[in-house]
Order: structure tokens, then sequence, then C-alpha cells
């Protein structure tokens, strides 16, 4: 008996879920080795309960990238990047979080007392150039999600004036 192998294309489907999957994967690597450091022992409750949040966010886009990669299926990838999407914006939050809690006045806010002495000072370019990165990444989120509702409204445009019906 000969043995087939299964080969799989690299479309272009595939390389988007391949690389949301990267994305999700070092998200998700990032999470966990906070957790292992005991961010989730050091950090107030709320904080903690939305670092949790965003692994399982993180999770539920690593697997559904994967899923869109395997499917090759252009229709499966709106579950994936909208899982993208929250898990940027959850990032995001815990990135402005972290900046509030490195100002004067709210300086130690999301961080138990008894940890306080403990917590180094980053440096103030540090915390800046994480701002940025986030609000970088809110505004992509943004332009990508309107890019994609305009494309999808002028492909229904562009079925209507070919004859499409009306509902």
């Amino acid at each position: 008996m000969e043995r087939q192998s299964i080969q799989m294309k690299f479309t272009r489907q595939r390389i988007y879920a391949a690389v949301l999957a990267l994305g999700a994967g070092a998200f998700l690597f990032r999470a966990v080795i906070m957790v292992c450091e005991g961010a989730l022992v050091r950090s107030v409750p709320w904080v903690s309960a939305l670092l949790v949040i965003e692994i399982i966010v993180d999770g539920i886009w690593l697997f559904a990238s994967m899923k869109w990669g395997i499917s090759n299926s252009s229709g499966k990838s709106e579950f994936a990047l909208i899982a993208g999407s929250v898990a940027i914006l959850l990032h995001a939050l815990r990135v402005f979080i972290y900046a509030l809690g490195q100002t004067s006045l709210l300086y130690n806010f999301d961080v138990k007392a008894e940890y306080w002495p403990l917590r180094a000072a980053p440096a103030h370019w540090l915390v800046i150039v994480l701002v940025v990165l986030a609000l970088l990444s809110v505004i992509g989120v943004g332009i990508f999600w309107m890019a994609r509702r305009k494309k999808r409204n002028s492909a229904n445009d562009h079925n209507d004036h070919l004859g499409g019906a009306a509902i």
C-alpha cells in the first residue's frame, strides 16, 4: 500500500490565521508568565480577575485562529477576529491600569498594600512607550473594524446594484 500524505496548501486564509494564532500565543505566553511570577497574588482582586479574563480570551483567540486555519474558510474568520480584538482591548486596558498605577496620584492602586515596597519603579520612558503602544493597538483595532465594515457594506451595495433582492 502506498502511504498518502496530507498536504496543506498555504492559502491566504491560512497565513492570516497563522499570524493571528502567533499573536494569540504571544499574548497568552506573556499572561501566563505574569501569573507564574505572582501577579495574581500581588494585584488587587479586580486586576487579578482582569488578568484571568485576559488569559481565557487569549486561549479562545488561539483556538479560534487555529480552527480558522484548519478549516481554510473565510467564514470562520469572524470569531477569531472578534476574539483577537477583545484580547487586544483587554491587554490595552491592563497596560493603562499599570500606567495609572505608576503615576503619583494613583501610585500602586493596582497592587496590594503589602507589596508596595517590593514594586520597583520602572523608568518613566518605559511607561510612556507602553501607553503609546497600547493606544496604537486600540486605534489599530478601530481602524481594522471600520475598514472591514466599509468593505462589507461596499460589497453589499455592489450586490444590490447587480439585481440582488431587497428584503
